[in-house]
């Protein structure tokens, strides 16, 4: 029933896109349910290397073999927990762009930068000088 009220949702607005990214147990379920919809695949995370031994993480052939086509990055709790930094988020973002997976970026602030009004100076640094847009793949797909 579900499914049903968000397609007929979405065919009223044609630029709109449901993508849904659960967790990486799961997406292989969702990949078979979703199938002939109008609803696209996304994970919630992916590795930056090509290769190598990186125990429980997710390449992008991995997404690839699933057809995956959306991955979110820079979760504030994976900036948090796993120390993720703006120099990752760009290598992953790279790697997807070359592998046409389209990246979905998270930014945000801290608590501190909220409170200085200065999250939209850290939105346009981080877009414009420190973000995946100095690469060129990435401007051509935006």
């Amino acid at each position: 029933m579900i499914r049903l009220k968000l397609l007929k949702r979405r065919s009223n607005f044609s630029k709109t896109k449901i993508i849904l990214c659960p967790s990486f147990t799961s997406i292989k379920e969702v990949s078979d349910k979703i199938s002939g919809h109008m609803i696209d695949l996304g994970s919630q995370n992916v590795h930056h290397s090509s290769n190598g031994a990186y125990t429980g993480e997710i390449s992008v052939d991995m997404l690839k073999e699933i057809e995956c086509e959306w991955v979110i990055l820079g979760h504030s709790e994976r900036r948090q927990y796993f120390t993720e930094t703006n120099q990752i988020i760009k290598q992953k973002s790279i790697k997807l762009i070359q592998n046409n997976i389209v990246p979905i970026i998270c930014i945000g602030e801290t608590l501190e930068e909220k409170n200085r009004n200065a999250e939209v100076e850290k939105t346009r640094k981080y877009i414009f000088w420190g973000g995946p847009a100095k690469n060129k793949l990435f401007l051509k797909r935006i």
